[in-house]
């Protein structure tokens, strides 16, 4: 099934709110590992909603993040303690998946939770606003 830009991005954008519900259920069950992919992946999904709107293909999780930083962050569009989040579960997720490492710092859940959810809210806004 061939799906308009707008279609793909909507879809985007609910798969981005998608993960956040999966984080919080990873944090339910104390699988933080989890949570923290989830997280990331609802950057990510927002990030590719926001790039489809505007026609911008990336091709894998490095381009998106330098594409995200110098054309939103460096322009001033995102500002850049809203961006922080991203960049420090990029780095958790590349750990975790690489390193199989075991993210223990359940004190931190609660934060890294509300700053994606203001990531993705305002990345959302500038889909809204284009």
């Amino acid at each position: 099934m061939n799906y308009t830009l707008d279609q793909q991005t909507l879809i985007r954008v609910k798969r981005a709110w998608e993960f956040l519900e999966k984080a919080d259920e990873a944090v339910s069950d104390h699988d933080l590992n989890e949570m923290i992919i989830n997280l990331y992946r609802a950057c990510f999904s927002i990030i590719q909603a926001h790039l489809f709107h505007s026609k911008i293909t990336v091709k894998n999780h490095d381009d998106l993040k330098i594409y995200f930083h110098e054309n939103y962050v460096r322009k001033g569009l995102i500002p850049l303690d809203t961006e922080k989040i991203y960049a420090k579960l990029y780095i958790l997720r590349r750990q975790i998946l690489e390193e199989d490492i075991e993210f223990l710092d359940e004190s931190k859940c609660t934060h890294y939770t509300r700053q994606t959810q203001l990531f993705v809210s305002a990345v959302g806004k500038l889909i809204k606003s284009d």
